[in-house]
């Protein structure tokens, strides 16, 4: 698997409220009993723009998919404020 590096912005980078609300609606529909496949893709597509390697989307796309749980948690709390960038667990 190809080492996963999030690249979260800074607490100084334009959008904050517009991420924030992302984040929110994501959690939101995470936590909503019903499973619905839909809500990976919407994971993969706001987690994305912050991956830093691997470069091709599509390698990161499947780095995503492969990502442990330890690693979704990390990505999560990072795009929160609660963590820096970098290699994540597990890799």
């Amino acid at each position: 698997m190809a080492q996963l590096v999030l690249t979260p912005p800074n607490a100084e980078a334009p959008g904050f409220l517009r991420r924030q609300r992302s984040s929110l609606k994501l959690v939101q529909r995470l936590n909503e009993m019903r499973a619905d496949p839909a809500v990976i893709d919407e994971v993969i597509a706001f987690l994305l723009p912050y991956i830093t390697e691997p470069t091709d989307r599509a390698e990161a796309t499947e780095a995503l998919l492969d990502a442990s749980e330890v690693q979704f948690r990390e990505m999560v709390a990072a795009l929160g404020g609660g963590a820096g960038g970098g290699p994540l667990g597990g890799t």
